[in-house]
């Protein structure tokens, strides 16, 4: 087959060759655009001069960002803006400025699109090592007796970077420092901290936890092993009682043992009227040391060793006195062994929680008397109330809450305990005393109890066993009202403030009454 070559005519070849060669030099021109465009633009910015002394770098950088319309970011917990600096520079660039300023601090800087600047610290030797450094540990958790551990917490110390041991006891862990600490922990074993170091595989043996099993508990007429209980009980220790201070020992209880409700209703000083039950049925029975007691309120907290409750089941071998529960209370005894002297003493302040308050000036009083009259249809009982201002004693203004009701009380709680003896005698002897002040400032319902206790254990001789317990309190109770203080209250509450305190303004014969 034969081929017909067309021939172009030498005007179009031209004008060909003339437009591949406009084209690559339009490629040249945007390629060369391009690059200048992504080049830094430090040398495009006019060069500014700077002369500051002992400014600081927020100083500086929002000089440098009216200037030239940079915009600078940093993290206020690594850059330390408050840090002072000295520039001296003439027509230089920000970049050269920057440079400058940071040569000496432990930060660096970076340009960024939109004219924006990055300030960030620069990472000491040791952080950039400790980075790069991060490392993974495994390792297996078993028991005592090698059984594998499922389920075991393994936390890096001060972090929340931690893992959970599988159904074999094993674990990977990742991102760990070499200064790292690993805490295994287990519902049940005593926790374990281990260094990471330079392991790689860390394996660890965890023990049984024991404490408290071995704890003994009053149970009836005897006592048993927490571990071996099976009925419903509950016991509190004196570690918790004495955390609390508080004039009536129930209070002290209130939220220490499951099942036991209790609902303080006044907190008058020396009263007691603490309402304390198991479960709500009504009063239970209290036995003090094996003796049934009504006022275990006034028992000194810090006497006390161990305080149980019994419940259902566990209640019947006291009879039918038992049918809403038992509080077993338990005092300390002495133990062989070094005399032990302990002395505890507290300050404390008591507020009444709420109480409604009465109009205590004079004039707005009255404002509301002379209201009642004329909507009454009555004369004004008070035309010249606006005299009423306290001034004069002829026209007296009084607030008498304010006069006989403190709004703070104080009270101070002191015991003093020692403990000792042998392995034939151990005692133990304590005094106490508490001082509760009133609400009324004439210190007319202030409380004071003493306490005193002596628990004496003794070997007479084979296989008996002496317990001498001697205990005493001697309380006194200020209560001129007759246990009718809120209707004293109201009555102050109800006193009008226009009337004079003492009759015929001759306080003289009250110098004696204390206000």
């Amino acid at each position: 087959m034969k081929i017909n070559q067309i021939k172009l005519p030498d005007s179009f070849v031209r004008q060909l060759k003339e437009f591949y060669l406009v084209m690559k030099l339009s490629l040249l021109l945007i390629l060369g655009f391009c690059l200048q465009s992504t080049a830094s633009v430090w040398s495009q910015t006019p060069g500014i001069s700077l002369k500051m002394e002992q400014t600081s770098l927020q100083d500086l950088f929002t000089t440098i960002e009216q200037k030239t319309g940079y915009r600078f970011f940093y993290n206020n917990d690594e850059v330390d803006v408050s840090q002072k600096v000295t520039v001296s520079l003439s027509d230089k660039s920000v970049g050269d400025i920057l440079t400058t300023v940071f040569k000496d601090l432990p930060y660096s800087f970076k340009e960024l699109e939109n004219k924006l600047i990055l300030v960030e610290r620069t990472k000491t030797q040791s952080e950039a090592e400790s980075s790069q450094q991060q490392k993974r540990v495994t390792g297996k958790v078993t028991d005592s007796s090698g059984l594998s551990l499922p389920g075991v917490s393994v936390v890096v110390k001060g972090t929340s970077n931690g893992v959970i041991t599988n159904n074999e006891g094993s674990y990977t862990i990742s991102n760990l420092s070499p200064n790292a600490t690993l805490i295994f922990s287990f519902v049940g074993m005593k926790s374990k901290e281990v260094a990471v170091g330079n392991s790689k595989q860390i394996d660890i043996t965890m023990e049984d936890e024991t404490i408290g099993i071995e704890e003994v508990v009053a149970v009836g007429y005897g006592v048993q092993k927490k571990v071996n209980l099976t009925g419903a009980i509950s016991s509190v220790g004196t570690e918790k009682l004495v955390a609390v201070t508080s004039a009536d020992f129930s209070n002290t209880l209130a939220g220490k043992l499951p099942g036991l409700r209790v609902q303080n209703r006044g907190g008058e000083p020396g009263t007691y009227d603490s309402q304390i039950d198991i479960r709500g049925w009504g009063s239970m029975l209290v036995v003090v040391d094996g003796i049934p007691r009504w006022d275990f309120q006034r028992i000194d907290p810090s006497t006390i060793d161990n305080v149980s409750i019994l419940k259902d089941a566990s209640a019947a071998v006291y009879g039918v006195k038992a049918a809403n529960g038992v509080m077993l209370i338990t005092t300390k005894k002495g133990k062989a062994g070094k005399r032990k002297i302990t002395l505890n003493s507290s300050f404390g302040f008591e507020k009444m929680t709420e109480f409604p308050r009465a109009i205590s000036n004079s004039i707005d009083n009255l404002i509301l008397k002379n209201e009642a009259a004329l909507v009454a249809g009555n004369p004004l009982p008070f035309p010249d109330y606006k005299k009423y201002t306290g001034q004069d004693p002829n026209y007296p203004s009084i607030d008498y809450w304010k006069l006989t009701v403190r709004d703070i009380m104080p009270t101070n709680k002191s015991d003093l305990s020692f403990s000792g003896g042998n392995d034939k005698i151990t005692y133990f002897f304590s005094v106490g005393n508490l001082h509760q002040t009133g609400i009324y400032k004439t210190n007319s319902m202030n409380y004071d109890r003493n306490n005193f206790r002596a628990n004496v254990t003794a070997d007479v001789a084979k296989n008996l066993t002496a317990n001498v317990i001697f205990s005493g309190m001697i309380d006194k109770r200020d209560d001129p009202y007759g246990n009718s203080s809120y209707d004293f209250m109201k009555q102050v509450w109800m006193q009008p403030p226009y009337e004079p305190v003492y009759a015929n303004n001759t306080c003289q014969q009250y110098a004696t009454l204390l206000l």
